[in-house]
């Protein structure tokens, strides 16, 4: 139970506190025994919150599958479970998965065949970037207990996926496209375009990064046709990674486009399985722009194609016709600031309506628009954002989504029907919800936390009714000295309300003066305080006697499309003036020690804590910048320009948003650190900080982690990674 505070305060800038406070009275768990560790955090996984693993729902909605793995045989089962029986059964033997060449396959993931008589698995998996593998991939036919192999050792595989049918494996190779015939286990090679970076069927750094794909093919409904992306980046600028390990230090050639610089071209092509005939869709003229996603419609003959262009704020939605390969504009979406590209679209059965999402009354909302004219029909509306849909029963005409109407420090699943103005809740528990809802909508997996409940799953029936409980709320905190998190709304000097949290530390007294640690994030559309579980590394903070403060500035989700525009073409500047109300703010309150408080942050966070010591030095002692962006020209065109347009376009923006036009103002203790792989924020940011910081005279800390990429490392270096944080905090706070 908590007991809602509400005041006015009156001390440097106008307070709105809003305080999520326990049955305890102050805020704190009382004291225990065990105390925190970093090798507790990092090395043990304790902490870490159980999940069902494997988790898939089958095509009846009635059914689900999850993995277990057993470890005499050292294998990983697949197990079927009921939704209206809590008992399972073993749906494949892991011990029954064995290649041709006599040898058990381990498996790290899998997919079912569209009528769930063969299954797909990905095994010995190679990642490449973040989103990016290749693997070597196996179909399993489960009437026979046969298993294929569609993965010849010579080439790398990535990609693979059933056809609708389910008779054939599309997959890419050496950067072409091929489909493989389960039956017949005849392999055919479908384009011979690529080249050196030319890729069919996959993507290069920049759309796998900043667009969230690395799948660039998708099988017609009828699966004759296969609709692929052609990327040409021939003209991209290569960035080179130099590993010095070697005894001479090998280069990693990566193209990455920085802000101005020439873009990724793409065609669209749809190849005839059969014929192996590409005809190449009508996108237009112009070639600097982004084709960030395509879609069939329900007509195996038309393709959706989505048309970007490059500052990012005019979208056209193409249909494409695969007969004479013409397009027509269905709508177009135009925006003040810049749009931002989702998954939300659900076709309909009646072939001439689908689902979408757009913020084009200033709220994200879902629309059923018309195949036929581009008709768009409002089918949420409000001060509220859906944040993504989530499931769809036709049969009820109903529609479930995730969204902030109750809040946008929580995370619930909603219900409507197409044809109804009020949503209705289905997640009754106060928190942060995600889901995954079964076929047709009658039930869904629901995992959810709060500030006062850890992380749990339980299977719930389309009213939000517990079925059964897959994954107890069980404390991994019992036992330790514990923090609880309030919340509050800070008011600024020029009258923007800002979320912020704060955790006291353990046995909080309040006639103390403590120092304060700001753990902060800040980018565009981004969200950090959540009613959610409190991660063991704050706890840890709090344990050791700071006051952990997180606050949400201006440009981030939950509070509309005017508010997350308040940071366009001027990223940095406007959000470290946030964090510098939010230091004020902190200097006023009795219990805070004003002379130590610090700032931590990892990439944008990174950036903005490098930002906000050196344009806010006056109010903090101590900054960490983890591999930070210190100057926008050197992130890559799709990130950069979509918020702060091409350097040509905003000159001004850029050199007011560098970390190095402000180097001279350093005051107070700053530690840099970055790896020197980082093939997202290059290691080139942290060297132009240095350079400037070094000819301003400030004298400052840098740690390089020679292997790390743009998350360091684990294990053992990421412990070292955070001892560093904790003793430097120790010695500046």
């Amino acid at each position: 139970m908590k007991t809602m505070i509400f005041l006015r305060l009156r001390a440097g800038v106008n307070l709105l506190v809003l305080s999520a406070v326990l049955t305890m009275g102050s805020g704190q768990v009382a004291a225990q025994d065990k105390t925190f560790t970093l090798e507790d955090i990092l090395l043990s996984g304790k902490f870490y919150s159980k999940r069902v693993r494997g988790f898939r729902w089958m095509k009846d909605g009635k059914h689900y599958l999850t993995t277990s793995y057993d470890k005499d045989a050292k294998v990983t089962n697949i197990l079927l479970h009921a939704v209206d029986s809590d008992e399972d059964s073993v749906w494949v033997d892991g011990t029954s998965l064995v290649s041709s060449g006599g040898d058990t396959v381990r498996f790290s993931s899998f997919t079912l065949s569209p009528d769930e008589s063969r299954i797909l698995f990905a095994a010995r998996v190679r990642r490449i970037w973040r989103r990016s593998t290749t693997a070597k991939y196996y179909v399993y036919v489960r009437a026979t207990g046969e298993m294929i192999d569609i993965s010849p050792e010579e080439g790398e595989i990535r990609n693979a996926k059933f056809s609708p049918d389910g008779r054939k494996i599309g997959f890419v190779r050496d950067d072409d496209l091929y489909a493989f015939d389960i039956e017949s286990r005849v392999e055919t090679r479908l384009t011979r375009s690529a080249g050196e970076a030319v890729y069919n069927g996959r993507f290069g750094w920049v759309y796998e990064e900043e667009f969230g794909i690395s799948d660039g093919f998708r099988w017609s409904p009828d699966s004759k046709r296969i609709a692929f992306w052609h990327e040409d980046e021939t003209q991209v600028p290569i960035y080179n990674l130099t590993d010095v390990f070697p005894l001479h230090s090998k280069v990693t050639r990566l193209r990455y486009p920085k802000p101005g610089d020439p873009n990724p071209v793409e065609k669209i092509g749809v190849v005839d399985v059969e014929t192996g005939t590409t005809v190449w869709m009508d996108l237009g003229a112009e070639t600097d722009i982004y084709i960030p996603r395509i879609w069939w419609t329900k007509d195996p003959g038309v393709l959706a194609v989505l048309r970007l262009n490059r500052l990012q704020n005019h979208l056209e939605f193409l249909l494409c016709s695969v007969a004479d390969v013409a397009s027509r504009v269905l709508f177009e979406e135009t925006s003040p600031g810049w749009i931002d590209v989702h998954d939300d679209i659900l076709f309909l059965k009646d072939e001439r309506h689908f689902l979408w999402t757009s913020d084009r009354d200033g709220w994200n909302h879902i629309y059923e628009i018309d195949l036929r004219d581009g008709n768009a029909r409002q089918v949420t509306r409000g001060e509220f954002n859906v944040r993504a849909i989530e499931g769809l029963d036709e049969d009820e005409q109903t529609v479930f989504f995730t969204a902030t109407l109750d809040g946008h420090i929580e995370n619930n699943l909603y219900a409507q029907g197409l044809d109804d103005d009020d949503p209705e809740r289905v997640t009754e528990e106060r928190g942060t919800h995600r889901v995954n809802v079964a076929p047709g909508g009658q039930a869904f997996l629901d995992t959810w936390s709060s500030v006062d409940s850890p992380s749990q799953t339980a299977l719930k029936d389309d009213d939000g009714d517990v079925i059964r409980t897959l994954i107890e709320p069980k404390n991994p905190y019992e036992g330790y000295a514990v923090s609880t998190r309030e919340f509050l709304t800070i008011e600024t000097s020029d009258g923007v309300s800002l979320t912020a949290s704060v955790i006291k530390p353990v046995n909080f007294d309040p006639d103390r003066k403590y120092p304060v640690i700001m753990v902060i994030y800040g980018g565009p559309g981004s969200q950090t305080i959540y009613d959610s579980w409190i991660s063991s590394w704050h706890q840890y903070l709090a344990q050791r006697g700071y006051i952990v403060f997180q606050v949400d500035p201006r440009g981030t989700a939950g509070k509309g499309r005017a508010y997350r525009f308040m940071t366009y073409r001027k990223l940095g500047i406007t959000e470290a003036g946030d964090f510098i109300e939010a230091a004020k703010y902190l200097r006023t309150l009795p219990y805070v020690d004003a002379d130590r408080i610090g700032i931590w942050g990892w990439s944008y966070g990174g950036y903005m804590a490098a930002m906000t010591m050196l344009v806010g030095g006056d109010y903090f002692k101590a900054g960490i910048a983890v591999a930070p962006v210190t100057d926008w020209k050197f992130y890559d065109t799709i990130y950069a320009e979509r918020y702060m347009q091409r350097p040509e376009d905003n000159p001004e923006g850029y050199e007011a948003a560098s970390c190095m036009t402000y180097a001279e103002n350093l005051k107070g203790k700053l530690l840099i650190v970055h790896g020197a792989m980082d093939d997202n924020v290059h290691l080139q940011n942290t060297f132009h900080l240095i350079d400037a910081l070094e000819r301003a005279g400030k004298q400052f800390g840098m740690r390089i982690y020679p292997r790390g990429n743009h998350g360091i490392g684990g294990g053992r270096i990421r412990l070292n990674l955070y001892r560093m944080f904790d003793e430097f905090l120790s010695e500046n706070l």
